[in-house]
This record gives C-alpha cells, structure tokens and sequence, in this order.
C-alpha cells in the first residue's frame, strides 16, 4: 500500500471569511469548495452533541487547506505553546521567501 500525507491539512478558523481571504491574498490560494454549514447526525458524531460547523476548502497550486469554524459551541482558540501542542504548523513552498513574508503580512499575518 502506498500512503501519502498531502491532500489537505484541516485548520480550525475563528473567522471563516477572514481566513479564506488571507489565503488567497497571501498564497494565491482558491476557493473550490464554497462556505458550507454543517450539523446534524453525522456532525454530532465527530464532534458532539450540538456541534455546529462552517467549513470551506482552499486549493494551493498543491494540495489544499480545509478550513474549519465552530459556530456551536463556541469556544475561543486560545494562544498556544508550541512546545505542548500537537500540530505546531504546517510548512509550504514558495518561489520568493521574502515576497511571500511581505504578501502574509500585507493580508494581516504576523
């Protein structure tokens, strides 16, 4: 069996609009898969009783990122240790470093 780990990675957002903007302003990302709201049984299951999501998908010129919003519950995401946490980022390939960087923070990055 060949497995390879490069679909897409899965990000929780606390702004779905403001997310998928950065994406593409800062990556030239697309959105192929327009913001949806999902709940019901299937939702519940991954997620709990009464979970409630918007999500979206942004394609790179590889692979893509899904994007995540909790509308219930809501809960904040909170600052976060990088040495205590589980995914502490996710790396993608640029042309230009520096006009990347400058494009991020042009969109709002730090």
């Amino acid at each position: 069996m060949s497995v390879r780990a490069d679909h897409h990675v899965a990000l929780r957002v606390s702004d779905l609009e403001r997310a998928t903007r950065f994406y593409e302003e800062a990556l030239d990302g697309r959105l192929v898969a327009a913001p949806i709201v999902r709940d019901g049984p299937y939702i519940e299951e991954v997620f709990g009783p009464g979970a409630v999501v918007k999500v979206c998908h942004v394609a790179l010129d590889a692979n893509a990122l899904e994007l995540w919003q909790f509308l219930a519950p809501v809960v904040p995401i909170p600052p976060q240790d990088q040495s205590a946490v589980g995914i502490m980022h996710f790396a993608v390939t640029v042309d230009d470093v520096p006009e990347a960087l400058a494009r991020g923070e042009a969109a709002g990055g730090r």
